[in-house]
């Protein structure tokens, strides 16, 4: 994990604006994501990552197929 938060600080010192987009077969607040998700955040950079929704897709008639790691909104929660 030490080589990817030194990978962050030096995009973040080449202009890097955001991490991302995270792959997600670990959610957002898994234990292995955390050290990113948190040095993002001391750093105030943004961190994009798929998500999905706990209440249904918005077109029923075409299914999506979804990771169970996916995170959710609750996943988000539980960083703060």
């Amino acid at each position: 994990m030490s080589e990817t938060l030194e990978k962050i600080d030096r995009c973040i010192d080449e202009g890097m604006a955001q991490l991302g987009e995270l792959y997600d077969p670990v959610r957002i607040n898994d234990p292995l994501c955390c050290p990113a998700v948190e040095k993002c955040i001391d750093l105030r950079t943004p961190v994009m990552t798929h998500a999905r929704t706990e209440l249904g897709l918005c077109r029923p008639a075409y299914p999506t197929p979804v990771k169970p790691t996916t995170p959710a909104a609750a996943d988000f929660a539980d960083l703060g």
